[in-house]
């Protein structure tokens, strides 16, 4: 018989996969992606998309990260982890969550602010390949909206 906290095999290989094809490609890329589309922005082309999502994903690695590792602890060990590892780790995602929301709003704010201060304008309408209100086009002149 099973104790509680043990795991079997094909719940062990599960979680593996999961982890390999979902937690860690977004745990990496999200901010190698958001580094990318910061160092446009910073650039101040003659015209941007600025997108928040992209400042938030900056802090991926620090709420995606615990379920990294409780899922490796459990494909490991072959049982779950500790509660006390459960505990810390969505103490941890909950700091993550938390600074990408401070970080976006923070970045946010001072780059907007930056933008109208270098006399770029906001174009009406949606950019296309962006869910409403996911992102704004902001351009040095009127001409290159929409492109």
């Amino acid at each position: 018989m099973m104790d509680n906290n043990e795991m079997t095999l094909q719940t062990r290989v599960s979680m593996f996969l999961g982890c390999v094809l979902i937690f860690l490609p977004f745990s990496i890329g999200g901010p190698w992606l958001a580094i990318s589309e910061i160092c446009e922005y910073l650039n101040y082309p003659e015209s941007i998309v600025f997108s928040s999502l992209s400042i938030f994903s900056i802090c991926t690695p620090i709420a995606l990260g615990p379920m990294v590792y409780l899922s490796f602890y459990s494909v490991l060990m072959g049982r779950k982890a500790p509660i006390q590892h459960q505990k810390n780790s969505i103490l941890l995602m909950t700091f993550g969550v938390v600074l990408g929301v401070v970080f976006t709003i923070v970045f946010h704010v001072y780059y907007i602010n930056s933008l109208n201060s270098v006399g770029y304008e906001k174009c009406n309408g949606i950019p296309s390949g962006y869910v409403p209100g996911m992102g704004v086009q902001y351009v040095k002149d009127s001409i290159y909206c929409g492109k």
